[in-house]
């Protein structure tokens, strides 16, 4: 007899939803709810993910709240009572922080410092995990160490790390398409320059692989600190 695949509920069928229904499917048999019941029914269509109502969100023990924060306290209040009574509630709403989450179910927060798209395309990111109940962290830990690294500490920090690394990776490419629209070019030259050059030239330091022309770049920056 075949062996039955563990299950998990994601409630939210967004970005990080979709990635981790695509992600975990095949691995454990996974449930999503969402209120738009559409959006649900096409992550299922790209995905082994399987549609539920309300009703039916007992099916799991592990629950991942893949919703954006400012829903997530009215989300909470419509479906908890439908839970499984030992539900683990998972929360990866980066700014949500983990002390908001009002619930009596066992809760961990796992925020995850990486970006939807690029993990789709194969980049692997880091998820650091906190929850005050040991066995409660320790399935969760086990779940998203297919996804990418997890480390456990402060989720708070993640919000801080994003919003740091967002910010100046947005700064970088307004000041490269700056530069290139005063050289009147096409908007597809400038595009390819930023999605691949600079994209591609930040990967490449991140991992210490740079080539001898980023290298002077480097070095001549750091010569003037």
């Amino acid at each position: 007899m075949e062996k039955a695949l563990p299950e998990l509920l994601i409630i939210g069928s967004g970005r990080m939803g979709s990635f981790l229904a695509r992600k975990l499917s095949g691995i454990y048999q996974v449930y999503v709810y969402d209120r738009d019941r559409e959006a649900a029914e096409s992550l299922s269509q790209s995905s082994n993910a399987l549609v539920v109502n309300k009703t039916e969100l007992n099916k799991a023990d592990l629950v991942i709240l893949a919703l954006a924060s400012e829903v997530i306290p009215r989300a909470l209040e419509e479906v908890e009572g439908y839970l499984a009574p030992n539900a683990v509630l998972v929360n990866i709403a980066t700014t949500f922080a983990h002390i908001a989450l009002n619930t009596n179910k066992n809760k961990v927060s796992a925020k995850i410092i990486g970006h939807a798209k690029e993990m789709d395309l194969g980049e692997k990111p880091v998820i650091i995990i906190e929850g005050d109940d040991d066995a409660s962290r320790e399935v969760v830990k086990e779940v998203f160490q297919n996804i990418g690294n997890v480390f456990e500490g402060s989720t708070d920090l993640v919000s801080k790390i994003n919003t740091i690394s967002s910010r100046f990776g947005i700064i970088a490419a307004l000041e490269i398409k700056k530069a290139l629209g005063e050289m009147d070019l096409d908007e597809e030259i400038i595009t390819a320059a930023i999605r691949i050059v600079a994209a591609g030239t930040m990967k490449a330091f991140a991992v210490g692989d740079v080539g001898p022309f980023a290298q002077a770049i480097i070095n001549e920056y750091q010569s003037k600190k």
